[in-house]
């Protein structure tokens, strides 16, 4: 067993395969919205967020539930672009995947706490589409949603 060596191979490499970039030398995480940047498709980021929000890939509908708060962080800037991710929001909470709806109730809370600070001057997101959504969460027949 002495003679044996331990070869270990950095797995980060490998999820540039899948659209994810690295923050930068400064950081060990992943940059979840990369999908947001522009690619081989020429689509708009909003128009990419669609396309992977409604994907037929279960695992690119979860990174757009986790990547939520960075994805309304990008498009607070304007109004119209921020109404059609919170519609996005909206429509992914009627997933039929379980696992993608349990990823996006994790990220509510989050997209709550963005709304309250930053979004005073759109106070209808509350009650227009994250209550719904919480609502449909709560009774969801899947435990693992609730």
């Amino acid at each position: 067993m002495a003679g044996l060596s331990l070869y270990f191979e950095d797995g980060h490499d490998d999820l540039d395969d899948f659209g994810f970039d690295d923050y930068g030398s400064e950081c060990d995480g992943i940059r979840i919205t990369a999908f947001l940047d522009a690619g081989q498709d020429n689509l708009t980021p909003l128009g990419r967020l669609e396309k992977y929000a409604f994907s037929e890939n279960v695992f690119n509908r979860q990174i757009v539930a986790r990547g939520l708060l960075d994805v309304l962080r990008e498009f607070s800037d304007n109004e119209n672009d921020f109404v059609i991710v919170m519609e996005t929001v909206a429509r992914m909470s009627e997933d039929a995947e379980p696992t993608v709806r349990a990823e996006l109730m994790e990220q509510v809370p989050n997209i709550a706490m963005f709304l309250h600070e930053s979004r005073p001057t759109f106070p209808a997101a509350f009650s227009r589409y994250l209550v719904p959504i919480v609502v449909r969460f709560l009774t969801d027949p899947n435990n693992q949603v609730r």
